[in-house]
């Protein structure tokens, strides 16, 4: 019996020993070229439709039109034309006092206590409120957010990093408001657009036509998924 005993323990040990030395298949690590897919969705994100296209080409047929009736005056409502109205090799150097002139979308109507105010110190006409029309003079009010979400949204810039001084509104202290009286549109550009390009990494490239002169420009600009709303421009210059 204490045979037997000592061979089943050595039977045992030999198996432990055995087990122990056998090779093991390593773990294999995740690709770096793997990304984790969200939960529910159906496309890597290597193949989403928001994806810039690398490819240059010319413009479609349709994506001309669309940037026709973008840039057209008045055209659709994102005032996009006010943002062709001064020349800039970068955002930092537009001039504020032409883009703005006629508020760029981002101007809204002031306030009774406000248009009191105005009149009382004489920035507007004692009988204002009896003019309706543009050719009164309309008082535009522009929140400092306003102008600052406007930039961040069309130049992808604070307003603190333009250049040129921004003196055409009057700051009202009482209300922390721009104010100004608008005549007219203030355009000094009406843009037709001729052709343009795409370059790559949903940037833009688009000549236009001025309808009051022979000169030409060239204006250049980001767009996601042809949304109009998302343009931002990158620079706007005259060729010819």
């Amino acid at each position: 019996m204490r045979k037997l005993n000592l061979i089943l323990a050595a039977v045992f040990v030999l198996t432990i020993l055995l087990v122990s030395c056998a090779p093991t298949t390593p773990a294999t690590p995740p690709s770096l070229s793997e990304s984790p897919q969200a939960p529910g969705s159906s496309t890597p994100p290597s193949e989403s439709p928001q994806a810039p296209d690398p490819t240059p080409r010319v413009l479609s047929d349709s994506e001309l039109s669309m940037f026709v009736e973008a840039f057209d005056v008045p055209g659709e409502p994102l005032f996009l034309y006010n943002f062709l109205q001064c020349m800039y090799n970068s955002p930092q150097e537009i001039d504020p006092n032409s883009i703005f002139y006629s508020g760029a979308g981002a101007c809204i109507s002031p306030t009774d206590e406000m248009l009191d105010y105005l009149i009382e110190n004489g920035y507007l006409a004692d009988d204002y409120r009896e003019f309706t029309d543009l050719a009164a003079g309309s008082a535009w009010i522009l929140r400092p957010a306003d102008l600052e979400e406007m930039m961040q949204k069309r130049f992808g810039i604070s307003f603190s990093e333009v250049q040129t001084e921004f003196t055409k509104f009057t700051y009202l202290e009482s209300f922390g408001v721009y104010f100004d009286t608008i005549t007219d549109s203030g355009m000094v550009v009406f843009p037709l657009v001729t052709s343009g390009e795409y370059i790559g990494d949903n940037i833009f490239v688009v000549e236009y036509a001025d309808y009051w002169s022979d000169n030409i420009y060239r204006v250049t600009f980001r767009l996601l998924n042809n949304d109009l709303d998302t343009i931002q421009f990158i620079s706007n210059i005259r060729i010819t």
